[in-house]
């Protein structure tokens, strides 16, 4: 976690200063930071925290910044995926698969504090699309969800600094 976290920061700080432009780009995410909480229990897990705000709050000055929360009905989903890709147990090792699954979907649902802690005071718009659904097509509604987002952002985006 603190291996990705701290190259991530230091991808996002040499592009800080670069012109405004468009890229997606998958971060050490809240999911992410909802699992590492979970794992650490401890008060350090929040100064790191912290820094990735630091880090999210310098990208703001040149990009749009966007986070899509990948939103889940039940617990179910991410046990019965790790039932099939073994690639996602190897990423994600876990000793109680139904019981840690069922903290990461609570931690993960939890926008209230997602909200409050990192999104509202960097002002950062939040997507939830639903992700319980598997294969290409739900990829492409997801992408294509993301992509309509964005777009709106950014027109919104335009009109307040034309404004001003």
């Amino acid at each position: 976690d603190d291996f990705l976290l701290k190259r991530e920061c230091e991808r996002d700080a040499l592009f800080q200063d670069s012109k405004r432009s468009i890229r997606v780009v998958e971060t050490w995410h809240v999911g992410n930071a909802a699992w590492y909480k979970l794992r650490q229990q401890e008060t350090a897990a929040n100064t790191d925290l912290e820094r990735y705000k630091i880090a999210i709050s310098k990208h703001q000055e040149s990009s749009l910044v966007v986070v899509v929360q990948l939103m889940l009905t039940s617990p179910s989903t991410m046990v019965r995926r790790r039932e099939i890709d073994a690639d996602n147990r190897k990423r994600l090792p876990m000793q109680d698969d139904e019981k840690e699954c069922h903290q990461l979907y609570i931690a993960l649902q939890d926008n209230i504090n997602l909200k409050k802690d990192m999104l509202d005071p960097l002002g950062i718009p939040l997507l939830q699309v639903n992700n319980d659904v598997d294969g290409d097509e739900a990829m492409e509604k997801i992408l294509m969800d993301v992509l309509s987002f964005v777009q709106m952002r950014l027109h919104h985006q335009v009109l307040v600094a034309s404004s001003e």
